[in-house]
């Protein structure tokens, strides 16, 4: 034991703290290691995620979770609480557990499984042997000390009687021809058979335990088609082939009876848990035959000679990230990981693997299943600390992030998270960390950062209180690609105003891997024509109007280089996103409003209030936008009271002195651009003036959404174009075109890309075509989402949206009362995401679609779609006076969706209600998505709709914009606005406006 404790702590020690550049390639077993990061989630456990690159496979995303059996580490097997058609989620399993009080660190996918989601091998769940199919599968199993048990059981099932005695070859499975089967009430309330057969019915009291015996009686003989009931305490024998019947024939009502579970092998006497595989990998350490050559998604678990578990993961069918591995080259790897003993567990689809990173609360999964969501499946593997609890002290320091690869002269800013000696989460010292490099000298820290001097290779130890912990550091001389970007977005071509500053950023990746970067880690050059940028990429342009040239950035023996246009686009010099510039006085006040109806642009506008008085000429406030580059126009977007007044601007010229314009008459409703010409020299906007016009009114509010600064004569027109093409295969990946232009024809300022509600990170787009590629698994048989918003440079917004429901289920996967429908798909996919309120009738679910959704259900399922935090906003007085008769978790819900602005209420007989019993009309579920979106959508004429007419003032500009996004479609040419909506409507349009 102690030479397994000590070659343990050695390995770990090695993993923890590799010798060789943790993001730089190594070679190792037929593989190129691009990415190795090895992480400690409970004692002797130890996560690994490996990015490599196959010898013939390519791409590889492999993640280990191992640990050496001891009693504070207990594998669990988790199933549904019914064998047959039992599907069952891994976070549905982790919260089988945690209901339990039981701490899940993480957790793998496990049996192979038929159609009926039953498990086509063994499975014993908490000691109950609750599958049982070919004696020759191999199987991992587990005792009570968390003692590995790796082979064939030869677990037998026998029914004795006073006539004779029978063998159970099946447990719990579809029954099939020539066989005994045996089922209890962990597989159905039924046997679910419908060819003709044999049941005798055995009532014995007791679970079915490997090694154990129970008494019983026989209760009842069946034969025909019908199923025979299982009752509790009960088990059934079954057949539907003479010969078979033939072998318990012998069985007569009223029989007494022993049915005993016998071992072949006994150390499975006892398992706490087990379950079955398919395919034998490893044997005494040797890679055993396996014939299958398809290349997919894989897990497997093994065993060392040291006894070490292994739990393997590779993703899979997704080019360019990971290919999958075929069953030969699983058994290799398997090996090169010291298994002695190994064996596959179900792949594909169902590769999924979670772990909870060291010093967090909860597991997530850590791989990227094949079919784009999580799959249920017949079983998971769970792994539980089930170590006393210690005292709530911190023992460990863990920074975020571990493992860090960065250039030269790039700072590393680490936060942390911190365990207790049983490695369970606690709050981080409340002491000062210190940090201190380790073996030599490559950089230098300060407080929780690290500053990168020179290229090699760090440890980075941290210390506060009585924790400690270290991250590890690459610094690389060498990129592989390098880019410059502005706002977080590649910069192709960079258009600014004379003179303007800009702050230009670059990165670069290393073997696919983001490296960390500073503007200082790169050397800047600017051609003279374009003006000059600082050694930490400080750009300042020439103030010559057309000027062209490149700016460049060189590091890691890379250069990349964008074009520098000077003057074109407007410059947004005030948008009143980050609040006022001033209060103002009574005269004339400024405020920010977020009100979805009058903004125009983002989610604020200014909103200004005057009142003249009659010895007051004008009113007037300070303001406080900078203007650079001389611009020859200053242009706002203003929403008029049709005063008449006159607005003027107050301009600060670079020699202190003070100018006025004139920005016109406030003559007319609704928006305008209003425009000025400017002398070159102005600086700066200090003041807003309004003189009254002798025949408007004393009093008003008027709103300015934007100022802009204009090099051109005009202002350009129209909003960004987003056209998503046709998706074509490749590689067995979808691929959709995009084409996404603002009015110059260029990428827009602003593009957001989400495939099922994710952000789609690191697209390659062409700046001077708006053209890219998005790429996404092959989609499963279920809705998948698309969708695409683009905002230009002065905030005009469009957004195109694809959902498409590939293959229509027969039925839900989940929900009862929803197959093959046109809305299938919708509410599958809000089912998966947890969004829905289901009723249960009889075990089946019901979303009732048809049904009238109700204001409150409505609000539910926008909380849970934003993921609102509800504690966040506890505090919250509601207005409303029909709140007595809702729980805590309701009103709560309500606070959240009142304070965000989406609800107002509705007046009752003089009282403001929420009404949360009470229907909703499409007029009024238009308006509550519309109060979530910033503002800048084109609004869509709705003249082509037979009701446009009908529209209820208040949900005008909502619907407009809800068809101008391609959310709202209508039906046979009418948008209902009167009419409740149904819950299915609803699915539907939640879908395609928030994901």
């Amino acid at each position: 034991m102690f030479k397994r404790m000590a070659a343990w702590l050695l390995c770990l020690t090695l993993l923890t703290v590799p010798p060789s550049l943790a993001d730089a390639p190594h070679m190792g077993g037929g593989h190129a290691y691009i990415r190795s990061h090895t992480y400690t989630p409970a004692a002797q456990t130890r996560y690994t995620v490996n990015t490599l690159r196959h010898t013939a496979a390519g791409p590889e995303e492999e993640h280990i979770l191992s640990f050496l059996p001891n009693s504070g580490f207990m594998p669990v097997l988790v199933g549904s609480d019914n064998v047959y058609h039992g599907g069952i989620t891994l976070e549905e399993a982790a919260q089988k557990l945690r209901a339990r009080g039981l701490d899940v660190v993480g957790g793998i996918n496990g049996s192979y499984f038929n159609a009926d989601m039953s498990p086509i091998g063994l499975q014993v769940r908490d000691g109950i042997l609750m599958s049982m199919g070919s004696a020759w599968q191999p199987a991992l199993g587990f005792n009570r000390d968390g003692v590995a048990i790796y082979g064939t059981p030869g677990y037998g099932i026998s029914v004795i009687g006073q006539n004779g005695e029978v063998k159970v070859d099946r447990l719990n499975q579809s029954r099939q021809s020539g066989q005994v089967y045996m089922y209890s009430r962990d597989f159905s309330g039924t046997t679910r058979t419908t060819l003709d057969g044999m049941h005798v019915i055995i009532r014995a009291d007791g679970r079915l335990i490997p090694g154990m015996s129970l008494y019983g009686t026989v209760t009842r003989v069946m034969t025909g088609k019908d199923p025979a009931p299982i009752g509790e305490g009960e088990y059934v024998l079954s057949a539907n082939t003479a010969d078979a019947i033939d072998r318990f024939r012998f069985l007569q009502e009223g029989d007494d009876i022993l049915l005993s579970v016998t071992c072949a092998d006994a150390r499975w006497v006892g398992v706490l848990a087990a379950v079955g595989g398919l395919h034998s990998l490893v044997g005494e350490g040797q890679v055993l035959p396996v014939e299958e050559t398809v290349r997919a998604p894989r897990t497997a678990a093994g065993i060392t000679a040291d006894g070490e578990v292994v739990f393997y993961t590779v993703d899979g069918r997704q080019s360019g990230y990971s290919a999958g591995l075929t069953l030969a080259e699983l058994a290799a790897r398997m090996a090169e990981l010291n298994c002695v003993s190994a064996f596959d567990l179900d792949g594909g689809g169902s590769t999924v693997m979670s772990v909870r990173m060291p010093g967090e609360t909860a597991a997530k999964v850590v791989n990227r299943p094949s079919d784009g969501s999580l799959r249920r499946c017949a079983d998971f593997l769970l792994f539980c600390n089930v170590l006393p609890p210690a005292d709530g002290q911190a023992a460990h320091l863990f920074p975020q992030p571990a493992y860090v690869t960065m250039l030269p002269g790039a700072t590393a800013d680490f936060t942390f998270l911190a365990a207790d000696s049983a490695y369970r989460a606690v709050s981080p010292p409340a002491e000062p960390v210190t940090a201190a490099p380790i073996d030599g000298y490559y950089g230098f820290a300060n407080g929780s950062s690290f500053t990168a001097m020179q290229p090699g290779e760090a440890i980075v130890a941290f210390t506060a209180g009585g924790a400690a912990g270290t991250a590890q550091v690459n610094i690389t001389p060498v990129l592989h690609t390098v880019q410059i970007e502005q706002e977080n977005i590649l910069a192709g071509e960079l258009t600014v105003a004379p003179g303007q500053t800009v702050q230009l950023n670059a990165s670069g990746t290393l073997n696919g891997m983001p490296v960390l970067t500073a503007p200082s880690s790169f050397v800047w050059s600017a051609e003279w024509t374009v003006g000059t940028v600082t050694p930490n990429g400080l750009y300042t342009a020439s103030p010559e109007l057309g000027a062209k040239g490149r700016v460049t950035a060189s590091a890691g023996g890379l250069t990349a280089e964008i074009t520098v246009s000077v003057g074109g686009d407007p410059v947004v010099i005030e948008d009143f996103e980050d609040g006022v510039f001033s209060a103002g006085g009574e005269a004339l006040s400024v405020s920010v409003t977020q009100d979805a109806s009058v903004v125009e642009r983002g989610r604020s506008a200014g909103a200004f209030a005057y009142r003249f008085e009659d010895s007051s000429p004008s009113v007037s406030v300070a303001m406080n936008a900078g203007i650079n580059g001389s611009p020859k126009t200053l242009s706002a977007l203003v929403t008029g009271d049709g005063s008449g007044h006159e607005l003027l601007l107050e301009l600060t010229l670079s020699d202190g002195q003070k100018s006025l314009v004139s920005f016109g008459a406030l003559d007319f409703k609704g928006e305008k651009y209003l425009s000025a010409q400017i002398p070159p020299e102005a600086r700066s906007v200090t003041g807003l003036t309004l003189y009254p016009n002798p025949e408007g009114p004393p009093s008003g509010t008027f709103y300015i959404h934007q100022i802009l600064a204009l090099w051109m004569d005009a202002m350009p027109d129209g909003v960004p174009s987003v056209q998503i093409g046709e998706p074509s295969e490749l590689d067995g990946m979808f691929v959709y075109p995009l084409t996404v232009t603002d009015s110059a024809g260029r990428l827009p300022k602003n593009v957001s890309v989400r495939w099922d509600g994710e952000e789609v990170a690191y697209i390659p787009w062409d700046a001077q075509t708006g053209r890219a590629e998005i790429r996404v698994p092959l989609p499963a048989d279920r809705m998948h989402i698309l969708s695409v918003d683009a905002a230009d440079i002065l905030g005009r917004r469009s957004r195109a949206v694809v959902a498409n429901d590939y293959g229509r289920p027969e039925r839900s996967e989940a929900i009862w009362d929803v197959g093959g429908k046109w809305f299938t798909g919708y509410v599958d996919f809000l089912d998966e995401r947890e969004v829905l309120n289901t009723d249960l009738v009889f075990g089946l679910r019901y979303y009732r679609p048809e049904k009238e959704i109700t204001r409150l259900e409505a609000m539910v399922m926008i909380a849970r779609i934003l993921k609102l935090d509800l504690a966040a906003y506890a505090g919250t007085v509601l207005p409303f006076a029909d709140l007595e008769s809702l729980s805590e978790y309701e009103v709560s819900v309500i606070k959240a969706i009142y304070s965000e602005g989406i609800i107002a209420g509705k007046t009752v007989d003089g009282v403001l209600c929420v009404s949360p019993g009470g229907t909703m009309s499409h007029a009024e579920i238009f308006t509550i998505l519309y109060n979530t979106l910033p503002q800048g959508y084109q609004k869509s004429d709705l003249s082509y709709f037979a009701d446009s007419a009908t529209v209820p003032a208040f949900a005008l500009r909502a619907t407009q914009t809800l068809v101008g996004i391609q959310v709202v479609r209508g039906s046979e040419g009418k948008l209902g606005f009167r009419s409740s909506m149904s819950r299915a409507e609803a699915a539907s349009l939640f879908c395609r406006f928030f994901y």
